[in-house]
């Protein structure tokens, strides 16, 4: 069995928020995909976070600024389709 990806996202969040001056939204941000997000959309996820890291890492503030606004939509995306699909209560 594979390690859940939740960790390192969580991690991710929390930094990236805690850099952008906005550290309350990462638990927001923790506990809205750990609801919602399943490994399929998790991977996808990884893949967008890992865009917005390397563009940090060579220094281009553009590309990573884009990078995280794709993934923020994609993540809109990914929460709005499961929201849909989540059984009425």
């Amino acid at each position: 069995m594979r390690p859940s990806p939740k960790p390192a996202a969580t991690v991710f969040c929390s930094t990236s928020c805690s850099a952008c001056g906005r550290p309350a939204r990462a638990h927001f941000l923790s506990a809205w995909a750990t609801y919602f997000e399943h490994p399929v959309s998790w991977q996808a996820a990884i893949q967008e976070h890992q865009q917005v890291l390397d563009a940090i890492e060579a220094g281009d503030a553009s590309a990573a600024r884009k990078a995280m606004q794709k993934h923020l939509k994609q993540a809109h995306r990914r929460y709005s389709a499961s929201w849909r699909r989540a059984p009425a209560r």
